[in-house]
């Protein structure tokens, strides 16, 4: 009888381990299907002039961000806050605040007009959360995840900030600078949440500058910037960005 039952528990094990193979290799079957699909939509997108790729970072993992018109970090002083990382067929790039280093964004120069691509567009993911961080307390000012856009006005400058925050509640709204100097806007767009799981932003950049700065934009958007600190709180901060683009539709 026991021979018996060890035959009857070990086809059952071999059964089970049949159909979670074959159901693994179906979600893989689909999940190429729904990403060969989505990469249809997009090419069809940017072909019929309504997209527009900045940055996708498809480059050779290893290589400098300062060799792909990025500039800032602490990258040339030897600090690797920024780098390319290669992940299950795909290229990405991961920010985190060194400690001991300044939070120093990587930034980079673009011309796009917001009245023609309203809309930003793009993937992130918190793999570390600064503990303790408060968007509004100058002491604890840091975030895990940062986007930041630039406008030349005169005679002053316009940034806007989009922030995942640790906890600070979603649509908090910080506010720095001077007329004569620049003005800042920074808005909790997500907070906590897992980490190591990829989500996808989309803000319609126009309305956005109307709504914080009280006006339209005053003319195209000259840089994007990224930046993961922790400086403030002293503890850990980390975050992978992807696929940033634009749009004249959501």
């Amino acid at each position: 009888m026991g021979i018996i039952c060890f035959n009857v528990m070990l086809f059952s094990t071999n059964t089970f381990r049949l159909f979670f193979v074959a159901a693994i290799a179906c979600a893989h079957l689909i999940a190429a299907e729904e990403t060969a699909t989505e990469s249809e939509r997009e090419l069809a997108a940017a072909k019929a002039g309504q997209r527009k790729w900045l940055e996708r970072f498809d480059v050779k993992v290893g290589d400098n961000p300062l060799k792909n018109g990025w500039e800032g970090g602490n990258l040339e002083d030897g600090k690797l806050d920024f780098q390319y990382i290669w992940q299950l067929g795909n290229t990405f790039l991961r920010s985190r605040w060194i400690p001991g280093t300044e939070a120093n964004a990587l930034k980079k120069s673009y011309d796009w007009d917001t009245s023609e691509f309203p809309y930003l567009k793009w993937k992130w993911r918190v793999q570390k959360f600064p503990a303790g961080a408060k968007i509004l307390e100058g002491k604890k000012s840091d975030a895990a995840a940062q986007v930041y856009l630039l406008w030349k006005g005169f005679p002053t400058y316009y940034v806007i900030k989009y922030f995942w925050a640790t906890d600070d509640a979603v649509g908090t709204v910080l506010e720095q600078g001077t007329p004569l100097i620049g003005k800042l806007r920074g808005v909790v767009v997500r907070s906590g949440g897992k980490t190591g799981e990829w989500h996808t932003e989309s803000r319609n950049v126009a309305e956005d500058f109307r709504k914080y700065f009280g006006g339209d934009p005053p003319g195209k958007v000259r840089g994007i910037a990224i930046l993961s600190d922790a400086d403030e709180t002293k503890t850990q901060s980390e975050a992978d960005y992807d696929d940033i683009e634009v749009s004249k539709k959501p």
